[in-house]
């Protein structure tokens, strides 16, 4: 049986599917409907963006009690994907609304998150294009990324109530970024 690899990305990521080796959750919910032998070969899923838990956890349960051979569908990358960072690095209230994941240290002045995008989050209900993740995403994923890096490696211990402000902010676009998974440096120095 041959694999095929394909990278699952929310509904809001259709276009993206047309040109791209992807799948979107509800194309991937309907080709669980179809009888297993008309399928070819078996699927290996790689989480893109937008994907919420509550979609990975029902394709999975799907697969695992509704297929006669779930093993034709490895699923195992999803429950490894990048996971959102706390709401109060982000300052947000609500988890889907956090666009980065957790930050890493990578030197003193470099640091490491991963782009975390819920199709739920409050950016992402109108203006897509669904081809590519749209600016004023990545421009908030930027802020979070800032306020995330300050609370975790920059407030000391003993500092009750600091607040960070961003003065400005200058954001200039070199391309596209498409619903893959995606890894930000923050440079501070």
């Amino acid at each position: 049986m041959t694999c095929k690899t394909l990278i699952l990305v929310s509904d809001k990521f259709i276009d993206f599917t047309l040109d791209e080796k992807a799948i979107t959750v509800s194309q991937l919910s309907a080709m669980l409907e179809v009888p297993e032998h008309i399928l070819p070969g078996a699927l290996k899923l790689i989480p893109g963006l937008g994907l919420s838990d509550n979609d990975i956890e029902e394709l999975t349960t799907k697969i695992n009690t509704q297929c006669s051979s779930p093993s034709r569908w490895d699923v195992s990358a999803l429950a490894s994907r990048p996971r959102p960072a706390k709401t109060c690095l982000s300052h947000k209230r609500l988890p889907r609304s956090t666009l980065i994941g957790p930050p890493h240290q990578l030197d003193e002045n470099r640091f490491r998150m991963d782009l975390c995008i819920d199709e739920n989050s409050e950016l992402m209900g109108d203006h897509q294009t669904g081809q590519h993740v749209q600016g004023m995403v990545l421009v908030e994923a930027s802020r979070q990324a800032f306020l995330a890096v300050t609370e975790a490696f920059f407030q000391g211990e003993s500092e009750d109530s600091v607040y960070f402000v961003i003065n400005s902010m200058t954001t200039e676009f070199m391309g596209f970024v498409f619903p893959v998974h995606s890894t930000r440096i923050l440079i501070t120095g």
